[in-house]
This record gives structure tokens, sequence and C-alpha cells, in this order.
């Protein structure tokens, strides 16, 4: 049984005319009375009698009507449904901890200029829950500081951020232009918490070199470590691209680790089987672009 031939079958029903149900459908009288036929025959039922040049139902082609309607009622439905799938634009997009407080916010209204008709759903969270995310088609897309350990994700790099390490007024680092590891010698340090990978790569750094180091604070976000360093509770390292209006207003003083790289890697990743609508492709030039576009 096929839509097709239900279709035929339900015209029928209603005109009680197969020529004139050949032409409302667009196909040959012959048509409509094979498909008919093919039913009756498969099935061993017969579906209409003919009285004085016109079909009438039998009992079972009233039954099979029923059916017959809710069926195509529902390849309505669907339809319906797809048609406006494919206007219903959405991006589900993922950040790490670490992109989600530097530059993703920008990254989406960048999106939002080019194609204000997709809507954006972002989750940010550890770099591990994203990429799991994607590999479950939780998520389109999405940034974050670490390679995938997943084969299935594809992986490119789109650009390089720094870490500064930034201080309060009444600090003696303020106005000095860099320092190095060994100078932060039982200094108090105002971290974020263990998930994130900016001051996991000090702390790794500060171990590896035997430097004694004293965790002061232990922050869930940016914003809360930046308060904590101005109000003089500590020394963080924070992006170069966070602390931009601090620094200029003379809030806080950032300065270089001279003797340690302190940038990070920034990728974007999705599934190598993902299938890529055209506002997915333009969020992927957008994020390689995003540097040379938003320069410091």
């Amino acid at each position: 049984m096929t839509l097709r031939r239900l279709r035929i079958f339900v015209e029928v029903a209603k005109t009680g005319n197969m020529s004139s149900t050949a032409r409302k459908l667009y196909i040959t009288q012959a048509s409509v009375s094979q498909s008919i036929a093919e039913i009756e025959k498969k099935y061993n039922v017969r579906l209409f009698e003919r009285l004085s040049k016109k079909l009438y139902l039998t009992k079972a082609g009233e039954e099979l009507l029923v059916y017959a309607q809710q069926i195509l009622s529902q390849e309505k439905t669907i339809e319906d449904f797809l048609h406006q799938a494919s206007r219903d634009r959405i991006l589900y997009i993922g950040a790490s901890l670490s992109v989600g407080g530097s530059i993703l916010s920008d990254l989406i209204l960048m999106m939002k200029k080019h194609h204000p008709d997709v809507q954006d759903i972002v989750t940010v969270n550890t770099n591990s829950i994203i990429q799991e995310k994607l590999v479950n088609n939780a998520l389109d897309i999405a940034i974050g500081d670490s390679k995938p350990k997943v084969p299935d994700l594809v992986c490119e790099p789109f650009m390089k951020d720094t870490l500064m390490l930034v201080c309060g007024r009444d600090h003696p680092f303020w106005g000095r232009q860099g320092i190095l590891l060994k100078d932060l010698s039982c200094e108090k340090l105002i971290v974020r918490d263990s998930n994130t990978s900016s001051m996991t790569l000090l702390e790794r750094l500060l171990t590896e070199r035997d430097i004694p180091y004293q965790v002061a604070w232990m922050c869930a976000d940016n914003e809360a470590s930046k308060k904590a360093v101005r109000n003089g509770h500590g020394i963080s390292t924070i992006s170069n691209r966070l602390i931009q209006e601090e620094v200029n207003r003379g809030d806080m003083w950032a300065l270089e680790i001279l003797d340690a790289d302190m940038s990070r890697t920034f990728n974007l990743m999705y599934h190598k089987d993902k299938y890529l609508p055209d506002y997915m492709c333009s969020f992927i030039e957008l994020t390689k672009n995003f540097e040379s576009l938003n320069p410091l």
C-alpha cells in the first residue's frame, strides 16, 4: 500500500467517478482504475459497487476511507512540520569555560549581524562535557581550549589567547612590565575552579619548577576573579581580552611572565559526519576570522 494509492482511493470515494478523479489528480483514468484494481486484487476485497454509472463504497471501502483519511492527514502534518523545520534555523553552540568567558559573546554578536534569523542556544561547560555533547549530537559546534580526545571530532585551531598576570594597585608588581616565575614564590593566587585551563596552566608551571604558591581564592568566573584582584586579595592570570577595560581605567595592572609561555589555543570543533547548513558554515568562517576582525 502506498500513499499514492490511498490518495487516489480517497478521491474516488469523494467523487464517485474515476474520470473526475483523474482530472483532479492530473493522471489518466486508466491509472486511477488500475490503482483501485490493484488494491482490491492484492487484499482480495471489493471497495466499490458500480450503480447507475456511479461508484459507491462498500462496507470495507467505508472503513478503509476512515483509515486512509487519517493517514493522509498525518502526511500533511509531517509535511507542515518539515517545512517549518526548514525555516527554524537553530544553532546549538558549545564553549569551554575559558572561551565562554572571553570571546564567545562577541562571536555570537557577529553571528547575529550576519544571520539575524538564526537562533543560537549556547552551552558553556568543561571541555570534556562539551566534547561529549558534540559526539552525542546535543551540540552542533563548539569552541574549546583543549584538543578533543575523541577521533570523531574535527578540530581546527583558529587563534591564540594570551594569559596575563594581573594585580591590584597596592601590590608590589604594580608598574612592572614583567616578572619571572620564581617571583611568584609564596604569592597568594586567585584561581578559577579546577575545570578551567587558565590557572591549571599557571599551577602546572609553578609545580614543575618546584615554586611554592598559596591558593587564596577559588572563583567560579572571571568577574569574581577580577574583583578579588582589584580589592587586593591576591594575583591571578586572566585572558588579555578580558582585562582591557580594567587596565585602561587603572583598576588593575597587567604584566607578562617572561620565562613561561602563557598562551593557549582555541579550537573549533564539530562532528566529522555533521551536516553543515549555510548558517553553520558562516559561523565557522566568522570563528576562523575572529582574531583578525577583533584585534586587541
